[in-house]
């Protein structure tokens, strides 16, 4: 939605940049007090890869590519959190 908004009115915003500003929005405008994490994989994660950052500052480091033999699960542990003031 954010990019949207952002070419709707002719902004151009590289990936972080768009991550960041959502970042802002949960933050000041939701009032949630949330990491960049969530908002960095969604803007700059790639496909065949691992995402590296340092969430402290806000850095992105190069890519780890996951071999074509490898396959990665996500598993739900059930336990459930919530970001204060959501």
């Amino acid at each position: 939605a954010m990019s949207a908004l952002a070419a709707a009115h002719g902004v151009a915003l590289d990936r972080k940049e768009l991550a960041v500003l959502c970042q802002k929005v949960e933050n000041l405008v939701v009032g949630a007090p949330c990491g960049l994490m969530d908002q960095m994989a969604s803007a700059c994660g790639r496909d065949g890869e691992l995402m590296r950052m340092l969430c402290q500052p806000d850095v992105l480091l190069e890519g780890a590519p996951v071999p074509p033999h490898v396959a990665l699960w996500g598993i739900d542990s059930g336990i459930r959190h919530s970001v204060g003031g959501s």
